[in-house]
């Protein structure tokens, strides 16, 4: 029992951290702007992919969702990006011209055109690459192309917001070096001339002390510690902090299997709200630049492809256990809160989600 209390008592406390961290957040907004991409002067808003669908993907997903997003009343409120996270690519680039190849088994009408639907509904498309090598998900990485892929995304998709992974063979947790990669990708970005909000997913070290001391110095998403407030205003939009994934549970001490195996370590809500108290700092977050504490869980009910109990590691699992609707609740104050992007991420077709906008 004396366990159970000091989990409590921790928790709390990193409540009241997080709630006067918030505070200052608001007292030290500065005006610059990451990017000079005039963009991210809220925090955005809109449905990701990965969630629930995890790389199981098809065009008429994102035209069903981006109906959805109108349909509901989502997008009168903001909810205006569909972000395709990993799974929409061919492993290999075009052997003549070294561009991203299109899956199009999955999106036989072409991103063009998809991007063209989702923008004829008042919305924008997002999509998803990698720093390094290759993706977390089917696909190459953009590194050694980012040009390329950057006018790939700027005019020849003509996408809105870019999701940037760290996954690949020469991922780097140096900080100076990764520093250099994520603004090499903003560069190239900055070039086209297009606005597109620019999401990263940066790497440390976790501490072996406080609540990341159950990951055991392992790579975590979050910030190096010694990136500035103004570094990280100039070089991207949002920046992940998380010691893991998002996943549809409040807490699992170790965590049940989905879209990948098992892990020994805890998982859950808990854990993302413990992440960004210890592993970033809230009074950075300022219009351009956000901490990103990953996508929304909310609704998902255990249908959804990540991690939860009886998860079969695939979209519409009918025997899935998640969280409850007050937790969901919960967890999108929280998020709120912290001043995250908000990315839903259920079937919003097979939800009755009226209960958040009211």
């Amino acid at each position: 029992m004396s366990d159970i209390n000091t989990k409590i008592n921790r928790r709390i406390f990193s409540m009241f951290v997080l709630l006067l961290s918030f505070g200052a957040a608001f007292l030290n907004v500065e005006t610059a702007d990451a990017l000079d991409n005039g963009l991210g002067r809220q925090p955005p808003l809109g449905w990701s992919s990965w969630n629930y669908f995890s790389i199981h993907i098809n065009e008429s997903i994102f035209m069903e969702m981006a109906d959805a997003m109108v349909e509901t009343g989502l997008s009168k409120v903001g909810y205006t990006y569909i972000n395709i996270d990993a799974g929409y690519l061919l492993h290999t680039r075009d052997a003549k011209t070294n561009k991203l190849q299109v899956n199009s088994a999955l999106f036989p009408s072409g991103m063009r055109a998809l991007a063209d639907y989702i923008h004829s509904k008042g919305l924008k498309l997002g999509v998803y690459t990698d720093l390094t090598d290759r993706s977390c998900g089917p696909g190459p990485g953009s590194y050694g192309y980012y040009d390329i892929d950057a006018e790939t995304f700027a005019h020849d998709w003509q996408v809105d917001y870019l999701k940037v992974d760290y996954c690949g063979s020469n991922v780097n947790r140096d900080p100076q070096p990764q520093y250099d990669g994520f603004a090499k990708l903003r560069d190239a970005l900055n070039k086209t001339g297009r606005p597109i909000y620019y999401s990263i997913c940066p790497h440390t070290v976790c501490p072996s002390s406080g609540p990341g001391g159950a990951y055991r110095g392992g790579s975590i998403y979050a910030p190096p510690p010694v990136w500035t407030a103004l570094q990280r205003h100039a070089l991207a939009n949002s920046l992940l902090v998380e010691y893991v994934n998002s996943f549809d549970l409040w807490y699992a001490d170790p965590t049940p299997a989905g879209d990948g195996g098992p892990m020994a370590e805890p998982g859950g809500l808990l854990t993302n709200i413990d992440s960004v108290v210890q592993m970033t700092n809230l009074s950075y977050n300022q219009p351009g630049t956000w901490n990103d504490a990953d996508m929304l869980q909310i609704c998902t009910y255990g249908e959804g492809a990540t991690r939860h109990f009886n998860s079969t590691g695939k979209p519409y699992n009918w025997n899935g256990v998640g969280m409850t609707l007050t937790e969901y609740k919960s967890h999108l104050a929280i998020w709120a809160i912290f001043a995250s992007p908000l990315l839903v991420t259920m079937d919003e077709q097979s939800r009755d989600i009226s209960w958040r906008w009211e």
